[in-house]
């Protein structure tokens, strides 16, 4: 029995408002962090996403954080990492269980994921957030190519920031 379409939408939807929910609050929370100078939605599209912020005062710092390096962001605190609810977290799991299935085809699925990613880093609204002047945002695969994370970067800060 051939198994149904993983359901995209529903946690497509999920992530974004956890992830919205997260940069609506963060200001709030870690007023000492001053301005935002970057957003990621940051990715494996065999197994979750998760929204990061990084502060102005992390490229400050000598904490070896580079914009133009996503993995390096979570050296700087714990809490740039955006929490995931426990519905979404739930998604992920069904996502990677159907994803573990051998009848799936495993190509078009991460596509379809890549998509859902796609959507959502344009739906997220950055209003509530304390940016600074050269704010970026995008979304980056942490192991897959997608070749979609610099169309959200205006071109001289995708000069500024990452040499292109």
């Amino acid at each position: 029995m051939k198994k149904q379409a993983f359901d995209f939408k529903a946690l497509g939807e999920a992530l974004r408002a956890d992830t919205q929910a997260f940069l609506d609050s963060y200001a709030t929370k870690y007023p000492g962090d001053g301005p935002i100078q970057a957003f990621c939605l940051y990715f494996d599209a065999s197994m979750d996403a998760t929204g990061l912020v990084l502060p102005q005062r992390a490229v400050n710092q000598e904490a070896e954080v580079a914009i133009d390096d996503v993995a390096s962001w979570y050296q700087y605190a714990d809490h740039v990492q955006g929490p995931l609810s426990d519905a979404t977290q739930e998604l992920f799991e069904a996502y990677q269980e159907v994803l573990e299935d051998d009848d799936v085809d495993e190509d078009k699925l991460v596509a379809q994921f890549k998509q859902m990613v796609h959507t959502i880093i344009h739906q997220l609204s950055f209003d509530q957030v304390t940016k600074a002047d050269d704010f970026i945002y995008f979304a980056d695969g942490m192991d897959d190519v997608y070749e979609q994370w610099k169309e959200t970067i205006p071109a001289p800060l995708l000069k500024k920031h990452f040499g292109i």
